[in-house]
């Protein structure tokens, strides 16, 4: 079938191609990012012991990561301004 330019089909035709390439090629991309193991220790977190016992616990997910992995020097201690583990320390 051809296209005429005056009628706009072409290019509604061409933009719904790019936006399927587009979806798939972000989904690609979201998907390969998930599976990074960094990616995975933030958003699925081994929670220490204070933060287990907290009722907020599963909330926060331990704090803020960059303050504990500066502070601590790893992911896996609580945020450590986190009134509810200075409380328990």
């Amino acid at each position: 079938m051809m296209y005429n330019a005056d009628d706009g089909e072409k290019g509604e035709k061409t933009e719904r191609r790019y936006c399927r390439t587009a979806n798939r090629i972000f989904r690609w991309h979201w998907e390969e990012q998930k599976a990074q193991p960094a990616v995975k220790a933030i958003t699925t977190p081994k929670l220490p012991a204070p933060c287990l016992a907290c009722p907020m616990g599963r909330k926060c997910k331990g704090g803020c990561f960059a303050r504990v992995a500066l502070i601590n020097g790893g992911l896996y201690c609580p945020d450590p301004l986190c009134p509810r583990v200075t409380k328990v320390s």
